[in-house]
């Protein structure tokens, strides 16, 4: 079968000038005969229930969606690079949507590779030897589980410290798009607070009063500093008061006319005080400790979409002579990759610079292309004299089937098995 039977004349291009071989194959194979995906899938453990009592039910869940044997089908991922992140892979099959567990927020649907990205961030026990707050950056933050993940490694760095009453760490995410946004808002809800306060959990679980201070901004991320932050969208400070003021035991009044009034009034207090503050406490060599830039890109190494448009196109959603593609692949506007490159540029400087001095920072994509990867992080090191790259070990690879390895400057690359295509660089500032 050649290239071309399934893939626009765009991507086959895109893979082959990066020698991407073997693609066509493994998406065909992913597909079974009714259209379904036969892949795998990936789940993380949300850190505020008891981890047994919820692979327990995810167990009890998968086992009644299968019958076989869960020790089969609920595996543990134990990569030595996603230590503490609490991943495990079930069938490609078992539907969230239809979970029960999902619903609840025990558990996030996240790929590894993407885990993988917040990992590198390297948020462990050194971080917490410091008597200052832990600020962390996601500069593209939706649609939202990397942003939660950030939270909850920082969070579990704290718990592991030996320092008690620890407060002040804060993550901030941004995104230009208030719909995007929008979503985010509600993944965090759903797994900092909704899912807490709704569930009736024997297991001793976590205070949703957490230390960790999540806010995300309505920005341009190629433009955001702390002294630019653009509109505070939403701030669990902001949160934790309205629920203060309208819960009645463990059950929440909808978000009415008057709730979100009062949010709205809520986040311009606070942004006044935060503006003063981050005025006074910024500074020309950066602000966060860690801050990560997961790009915007062609989507190519995603396999999840190309997978979801191939069952579409079995099930003849998509036209019988249309190749499969991606969103920027697929439009008709001339040099659209080359507006793509120029925003990552943007992006990959914006986010050094809110960078402090010593801190870390990973740029990320889920592209195979080295136009939107390697060349990327070439134009920061050729820009920055004081930037450099941290280097990827070996064992940083280890666990993920040959699948994962070291490329350039020893950054990472995922090709395009069932972890998905992904490219991850980890960058220090002298």
């Amino acid at each position: 079968m050649s290239t071309s039977s399934i893939f626009s004349p765009e991507l086959a291009t895109l893979y082959k000038e990066n020698n991407v071989k073997g693609i066509e194959e493994y998406v065909t194979s992913c597909i079974d005969d009714n259209g379904g995906l036969q892949s795998e899938r990936f789940v993380r453990l949300n850190p505020r229930f008891c981890k047994d009592e919820t692979l327990n039910l995810l167990k009890k869940e998968v086992a009644s969606v299968f019958a076989s044997s869960t020790d089969d089908l609920v595996k543990e991922m134990k990569m030595p690079m996603l230590k503490g992140l609490d991943f495990f892979s079930i069938p490609g099959k078992f539907s969230l949507q239809k979970s029960k567990i999902y619903t609840e927020g025990r558990i996030y649907g996240q790929d590894l590779s993407s885990g993988a990205a917040v990992a590198a961030l390297s948020i462990d026990q050194k971080c917490a030897l410091s008597n200052e707050p832990f600020k962390a950056l996601d500069l593209c933050c939706c649609p939202g589980v990397k942003f939660c993940a950030i939270a909850d490694l920082i969070e579990g760095m704290r718990k592991a410290s030996t320092i008690e009453g620890f407060s002040g760490d804060v993550v901030m995410g941004v995104d230009i798009d208030p719909q995007r946004l929008y979503v985010c808002k509600k993944i965090v809800k759903k797994y900092h607070f909704d899912s807490l306060l709704a569930s009736g959990s024997d297991c001793k679980m976590n205070d949703c009063d957490r230390n960790v201070r999540l806010m995300l901004y309505n920005s341009d991320g190629a433009n955001f500093s702390v002294q630019n932050r653009g509109e505070l969208f939403f701030d669990t400070v902001a949160e934790k008061e309205e629920l203060k003021s309208c819960k009645t035991g463990n059950n929440r009044k909808r978000m009415n006319k008057s709730a979100r009034a009062r949010e709205r009034k809520r986040l311009k207090a606070l942004e006044k005080s935060e503006n003063l503050k981050y005025n006074q406490d910024s500074n020309q060599d950066g602000f966060f400790d860690r801050v990560l830039v997961d790009a915007e890109c062609s989507t190519d190494g995603s396999i999840k979409h190309l997978l979801e448009r191939m069952k579409k196109k079995n099930d003849k959603d998509v036209g019988p002579n249309e190749k499969l593609s991606t969103k920027i692949l697929s439009s008709n506007k001339s040099g659209n990759l080359d507006e793509l490159h120029k925003l990552q540029r943007n992006l990959i400087v914006a986010g050094f610079q809110n960078l402090r001095k010593d801190g870390v920072m990973v740029y990320s994509t889920c592209s195979l292309s080295r136009y939107q990867n390697e060349e990327i992080v070439r134009h920061l090191l050729e820009t920055f004299t004081n930037a450099f790259i941290i280097p990827f070990q070996s064992n940083d690879v280890e666990g993920f089937d040959g699948h994962a390895f070291l490329s350039d400057w020893n950054t990472i690359r995922f090709t395009f098995g069932k972890f998905g295509g992904f490219f991850l660089a980890k960058i220090g500032k002298r």
